[in-house]
C-alpha cells in the first residue's frame, strides 16, 4: 500500500502561464499536516496503481482504477475565490457534528454513491451531498485543498481596519466576525475527515506531537512567547526569570531598537538562554518599507548582534502588506524556518484587546503553504505556527471568567494540538499595570493542567518549528514485503491504522498505547530517537 497524489505537469504549466493556482499543489501540504508519506504520480502512470494503493486527486474525471480513490471537485482560481468570497458550509453525518465553513464552491455530484458522509450548502442555499462514498471511491463535492489553503492564508485587504493604519494579519481573517471560531478549528476538523478515510484504508501516519522523554505520548503541546517591542533588557529579564521560577520555558521575539542595536547585548541574550529563555526575530515594518530588503537587514542585524541566526520570526504589530506566500518566501530565503504571525482571532472594538482566543484561520497546528502561480505553486519550507490565545488575563473585576482559559486547554488536549499563550514580556513588569492579572492567568493555566492530569509537551516556538520540519522530512512507506520503512528525522509517535494494536520494530514486538484523539480511540507507538527502522503492524 502506498499513498499517491496526482501530479499533472501539463496542468501545472497551463495554470502557471495563466497566472492562476493549480490547487492540487496543496495536497502535499495536507499530507504533511496529516503525517502521511505520499508521492506524486503522473496521469499516464495511473494504470500501474495496485488494489491496495490510494490515489488523491483534484479532478472530477478519473478512469476506473482498482485502488482507493479520493477525489476533490475542481476549484476555480484564487482570484475568483477572493472576488466571490465563497462561503459555504458542510456538516458530516456523524451525530453532534459541527457546521464547518468552506471556501470553495460545492458542485452537484453525478452519483450520490452508496453512502453520504457529509452534506453542505452554498450561502445558505439548498442542502446537497458534500462527501460521498461508493465502494473504495470517495468524492468531495468541493475542493478541500483549495478551501484549506486559501482560508489558512487569509484574504488580502487593501487597507488596515479596526483603527490601525496598516494591514495586519488579523484583518485577513477569512470569516465574517459573527462566525464564532473560539471552539472551532474548522480546517483541522476538515482535514480530520481525510485522516479518518486514510486510517480506515490502512494508512499509518505520524502523530502531531512527539513522544515525551520517557516515551509516553503527550495530550497537547504548550508554549509561551511574546514580543519585547524594544522595551528594555530589564523587562526581558524580569519575564524570563519569572517563567523560569514557574518551571516554564519562555520565548522572546527581539525587535531592533534602531538600525544598529537591540535593547539587549549579546551577553544579556546569552545569559537569559541559561535561564530557559529562547529568542526569535521581531521584525519591525512600522514606518519602514514592507519589503524583502527590510526583512533581510533586520535579520542580518540579529546575526551581527547575537552571533546566531534567527530560527523563527514575528512581525511587529503583525503588519502585512502582501500575500502570505510572499512574506514566507522572504523568511525562507533567510533560512528562518518558522513564523508565528498568524493570530487566530480579533476583537472588533480593540486592536490590542486581552484574553482573545479562537481559530480564525482554521487551525491550531503549524502549517505549510504554497508559493504563487509565478513559482508553479511550489511548497514553501517555512512553517506558520498558529497564535491562538493572545494575552491571557484573570482578575476578579475585569476578567473574572475562567472559562476561556480552561476551555482552550481542554480543546487542545482533545485534539493533540498546540496551545500557545502569547504574553508580552513588559506585562510581567509592575510598571505596566497588568502584572497581577498575568500572574493569576498563569496560576490558572498551571492549576487546570494539574487538575486534569494532562501529559504536556512543554516546548518553545523554535523547537516546534524544528519538529514540524523534521516530521515533514521523515518517511514512513510500505515496502513490497509487507514491512514499512521508517526514516525518522526526530523522535516521533506513529498512529497505527484502524484495527491494528501491535507493531514490530526491527523485529521486536511492542504493544501500542490507546489514546483518545478527536473523540476517537486510536493506537499509537513511540519512536524515541531519530534513525532508520523497519515496522510491521499486527492486529
Amino acid at each position: 500500500m502506498r499513498v499517491y497524489y496526482l501530479y499533472d505537469d501539463n496542468r501545472r504549466n497551463v495554470c502557471s502561464q495563466a497566472g492562476i493556482d493549480d490547487t492540487s499543489a496543496y495536497i502535499p501540504a495536507l499530507l504533511y499536516f496529516l503525517g502521511v508519506t505520499g508521492q506524486p504520480i503522473e496521469l499516464d502512470l495511473l494504470g500501474s496503481l495496485q488494489e491496495t494503493d490510494i490515489l488523491i486527486a483534484v479532478r472530477t474525471q478519473l478512469p476506473a482504477l482498482p485502488c482507493t480513490v479520493i477525489s476533490f471537485a475542481a476549484e476555480q482560481s484564487w482570484e475568483q475565490v477572493l472576488e466571490n468570497k465563497w462561503y459555504g458550509t458542510i456538516q458530516t453525518c456523524e451525530s453532534h457534528a459541527p457546521v464547518l465553513p468552506i471556501f470553495a464552491p460545492l458542485y452537484p455530484l453525478a452519483d450520490t454513491g452508496e453512502e453520504i458522509l457529509a452534506v453542505g450548502s452554498m450561502n445558505g442555499g439548498d442542502t446537497m451531498p458534500a462527501i460521498v462514498r461508493s465502494g473504495k471511491r470517495y468524492e468531495f463535492a468541493f475542493d478541500l485543498p483549495a478551501s484549506v489553503w486559501y482560508s489558512g492564508d487569509g484574504f488580502e485587504q487593501s487597507e488596515g481596519i479596526n483603527g490601525f493604519q496598516q494591514v495586519r494579519v488579523p484583518d485577513m481573517r477569512p470569516l465574517p466576525m459573527d462566525f464564532d471560531t473560539k471552539t472551532l478549528p474548522y480546517n483541522d476538523i476538515l482535514c480530520g475527515i481525510l485522516r479518518d478515510i486514510l486510517s480506515a484504508a490502512g494508512v499509518p501516519m505520524f502523530h502531531t506531537l512527539p513522544p515525551l522523554e520517557d516515551g509516553s505520548i503527550p495530550e497537547l503541546a504548550l508554549h509561551f512567547s511574546g514580543d519585547d517591542d524594544a522595551t528594555s533588557s530589564e523587562v526581558n529579564r524580569t519575564a524570563a526569570l519569572h517563567m523560569e521560577s514557574r518551571g516554564l520555558p519562555y520565548h522572546i521575539n527581539a525587535m531592533p531598537l534602531d538600525a544598529d542595536r537591540f535593547i539587549m547585548t549579546r551577553q544579556e541574550f546569552e545569559d537569559l538562554q541559561t535561564h530557559g529563555c529562547e529568542f526569535g526575530l521581531h521584525t519591525n515594518f512600522y514606518g519602514v518599507p514592507f519589503s524583502a530588503e527590510t526583512q533581510n537587514a533586520q535579520a542580518e542585524l540579529y546575526i551581527k548582534v547575537f552571533g546566531t541566526e534567527p530560527v523563527t520570526n514575528v512581525n511587529h504589530c503583525l503588519i502585512r502588506d502582501s500575500s502570505t506566500a510572499k512574506r514566507l518566501e522572504w523568511l525562507e530565503a533567510l533560512g528562518i524556518i518558522g513564523d508565528n504571525d498568524m493570530l487566530g482571532e480579533v476583537d472588533p472594538h480593540d486592536v490590542n484587546a486581552f484574553n482573545v482566543t479562537g481559530y480564525g484561520f482554521g487551525t491550531s497546528f503549524p502549517r505549510f503553504t504554497c508559493a504563487g502561480a509565478d513559482q508553479k505553486n511550489r511548497l514553501i519550507r517555512t512553517v506558520e505556527i498558529a497564535n491562538t490565545y493572545y494575552e491571557p488575563r484573570l482578575d476578579p473585576v475585569k476578567y473574572p471568567d475562567e472559562t476561556p482559559i480552561r476551555r482552550y486547554l481542554d480543546i487542545s488536549a482533545e485534539r493533540g494540538a498546540y496551545a500557545q499563550f502569547f504574553m508580552h514580556p513588559h506585562y510581567f513588569n509592575e510598571s505596566f499595570g497588568n502584572q497581577a492579572m498575568v500572574h493569576a492567568a498563569l496560576d490558572l493555566i498551571q492549576k487546570h493542567c494539574r487538575e486534569k492530569g494532562y501529559r504536556i509537551w512543554y516546548t518553545t516556538t523554535n523547537t516546534i518549528a524544528h519538529f514540524w520540519k523534521d516530521r515533514a522530512d521523515s518517511v514512513l512507506q510500505k515496502r513490497g514485503n509487507g514491512e514499512y520503512y521508517l526514516n525518522a528525522r526526530c523522535p516521533l509517535v506513529i498512529q497505527l491504522p484502524n484495527g491494528f494494536h501491535k507493531v514490530f520494530i526491527n523485529g521486536k514486538e511492542f504493544n501500542s498505547t490507546e489514546i483518545m484523539l478527536c473523540g476517537k480511540n486510536v493506537n499509537m507507538v513511540s519512536i524515541r530517537s531519530a534513525g532508520e527502522y523497519f515496522l510491521r503492524f499486527d492486529r
